[in-house]
């Protein structure tokens, strides 16, 4: 029997799995499948689980690291403010959809108070 993850250890391990060595950590996050847009001018697309880990893994190849400014849980969302280092890049907001305590849309935003509005709406 799987056991569901609540929002805040959802929360807590995409912090994790973010800001730690091992990009595997989102495997169980995420289902087969996922909608997700890279960047926040792409309109989110159904794509396999593990496109979206290697994306972030070569991040990191390329010296990468995250930082995580702000955390924002809600019931079915998690809002990071997310830096990426070295170069000090602007933060960008990623909002992860949640259903049963799985990621089921990553979409990234520039702008702080659409990623909000975005993870409040319900589904």
């Amino acid at each position: 029997m799987t056991v569901l993850m609540t929002p805040t250890q959802v929360t807590a391990a995409l912090r994790e799995a973010l800001f730690g060595e091992d990009m595997l950590a989102l495997f169980d996050l995420l289902p087969t499948e996922v909608l997700w847009s890279p960047g926040p001018t792409d309109l989110p697309v159904l794509t396999a689980r593990p496109t979206v880990i290697e994306w972030y893994r070569q991040l990191r190849a390329r010296g990468a690291r995250t930082t995580v400014g702000e955390t924002f849980t809600y019931p079915d969302a998690v809002v990071l403010g997310l830096a990426w280092e070295p170069g000090g890049s602007a933060v960008r907001y990623h909002l992860f959809r949640l259903v049963n305590g799985r990621v089921t849309l990553l979409q990234v935003y520039d702008d702080r108070y659409e990623a909000l509005v975005a993870a409040y709406r319900t589904v």
